[in-house]
């Protein structure tokens, strides 16, 4: 008995340390793959400024839009570089999960990959990808990536002079023309902090002996 119970200690050991190497070899090729959307990102904003800038009707051996098709290039070629190291780190930590299934740095590592995905999904409105990573940030990331995901944010309003009530109007944008929902006094003026849902709301503040301001706001992922 004693044998056989060293025998699985070890062996557990053993799977911790090859999930151990597996996610620091995931972490190596993330750390990879954020260098390489930062240099995406930086190509992107080139090019929407060439191609804002550069005339369409120049000649195709003008320098300005030699150097716009090099860019467009350069673009191109980072997309699959950037999809493969996207898929090396869920390999990664999917093999750390295979030797060992509790492993928190390999849950970790595949929720941290996962919502870097989403977000990027999000900003594309890609909304397939959004459900797609989104159901994996919950199966690996647990209650610190789930608020995450609800995205909650604040709204701080200050008015002059103070002491204004603000409705709150939720904005129902289902239709092609979005109109508020039904609304519901929030407080008044200084608001500081006040936690809000992810959307976009319509407040109207009302002072004595003042118009009605009517102050559109969006609140973003967190």
């Amino acid at each position: 008995d004693l044998a056989r119970a060293v025998e699985e200690h070890l062996d557990g050991t053993a799977r911790k340390e090859r999930a151990a190497v597996e996610v620091a070899r995931g972490e190596e090729l993330l750390a990879t793959l954020e260098r390489v959307e930062g240099e995406r990102e930086a190509l992107q904003e080139r090019v929407k400024t060439l191609e804002r800038d550069v005339p369409t009707w120049l000649p195709l051996d003008d320098p300005r839009k030699q150097e716009l098709w090099r860019e467009r290039n350069a673009l191109t070629d980072l997309e699959p570089r950037a999809a493969r190291l996207f898929g090396e780190v869920i390999a990664a930590g999917e093999r750390a999960l295979s030797q060992s299934g509790d492993f928190a740095p390999a849950r970790e590592l595949l929720a941290r990959a996962y919502w870097r995905a989403f977000e990027q999904a999000e900003q594309e409105g890609n909304t397939r990808d959004q459900v797609v990573y989104g159901d994996r940030v919950r199966t690996y990331g647990g209650a610190p990536y789930q608020r995450k995901m609800d995205g909650d944010g604040m709204l701080t309003l200050r008015t002059d002079p103070p002491g204004a009530e603000v409705w709150c109007h939720r904005i129902d944008q289902s239709g092609l023309i979005w109109t508020p929902m039904e609304g519901e006094v929030i407080g008044k003026t200084p608001i500081v902090r006040m936690p809000m849902k992810m959307g976009s709301y319509l407040l109207i503040i009302r002072s004595e002996g003042k118009r009605d301001t009517r102050y559109p706001v969006y609140i973003t992922r967190e």
